[in-house]
């Protein structure tokens, strides 16, 4: 992810604007945050019947895999890292 970073962070220093602000969360927080909604899409299938005006759920379909459940575990628990940490750190300072 340097490469990412150093692209976005030159361009907005060519532009005159300082990204690091908005683009270091999106990178950090994007890559678990695709691997948990791409995960959980292809693993967890909504039932869906359509009654005339309306869509009435009729169930969800799981279906796990080893490699999709280790990868939804790391994924969240790197979300938990990487989004608990700020709030710690805020918290010893009061």
């Amino acid at each position: 992810m340097p490469g990412a970073h150093g692209l976005l962070a030159g361009t907005g220093h060519r532009l005159g604007v300082n990204g690091f602000p908005w683009d270091s969360p999106a990178i950090l927080l994007g890559g678990p945050l695709i691997a948990l909604v791409l995960n959980l899409w292809s693993q967890v299938r909504p039932r869906v019947d359509r009654n005339m005006r309306a869509f009435i759920l009729t169930g969800v379909e799981f279906r796990p895999n080893a490699a999709g459940i280790a990868v939804i575990i790391a994924a969240t628990a790197g979300l938990a890292v990487l989004m608990g940490y700020p709030v710690f750190e805020n918290l010893a300072h009061l």
